[in-house]
């Protein structure tokens, strides 16, 4: 198994559609990866599997830093106008 392939199987690991899987197939996805020794080895379903996981996860990570960003601009946490 390839480090940046288990890297990338680990980070996913929480996210959807990755999560909502069953605990077999989830396993599947893990002994593919595990066996394969670069991401396009793996079978095409599994590959958009984890490409969908990841753009959930770079989605949530963004909502984080918006969210954020405006609590840095706005200290107060909006109460300014009560």
């Amino acid at each position: 198994m390839s480090v940046e392939l288990s890297h990338r199987v680990g980070r996913i690991a929480l996210q959807k559609p990755f999560v909502s899987l069953s605990y077999a197939e989830r396993r599947f996805i893990g002994n593919a990866a595990f066996h394969a020794a670069t991401f396009e080895e793996l079978p095409d379903t599994y590959q958009r599997i984890i490409l969908e996981s990841e753009a959930t996860r770079e989605s949530a990570i963004a909502a984080l830093r918006e969210q954020r960003s405006r609590s840095k601009s706005n200290p107060g946490g909006g109460a300014a106008g009560r």
